[in-house]
């Protein structure tokens, strides 16, 4: 039932006109709508954790702080993919790079909110 759903679902929103008249974005394209919000993510984006200066400033060796700096190390790896995924992206937009599948299935979710 929640694949059915799921698959309903997604095939609604495919069915969405992809041009500037929905969603409440008059007069913007697919592509203006995808670059403005790759231009807000790629603002927003926090800059990467410094782990060797945090480990240099840290003394307490706890599980919790392991946690923590393994979360670091994991937040430090998605925002790194998340910043290649975008730049790659809006080359693509701007036509110095093929689109590819992945690159076409990021604009689609960008775009469909």
């Amino acid at each position: 039932l929640t694949m059915t759903s799921e698959h309903l679902f997604r095939t609604v929103l495919e069915m969405q006109p992809r041009d500037g008249a929905s969603g409440g974005a008059a007069g913007m394209t697919k592509e203006e709508k995808v670059k403005g919000l790759l231009d807000e993510i790629t603002e927003r984006l926090p800059e990467e954790f410094n782990i060797q200066e945090m480990l240099g400033r840290t003394e307490d060796r706890s599980p919790y702080t392991v946690v923590a700096f393994q979360e670091c190390e994991r937040m430090n790896t998605l925002t790194s993919e998340m910043k290649r995924s975008l730049k790659e992206l809006d080359l693509g937009l701007k036509g110095e790079l093929t689109i590819s599948n992945e690159m076409e299935a990021t604009m689609n979710a960008l775009f469909l909110d």
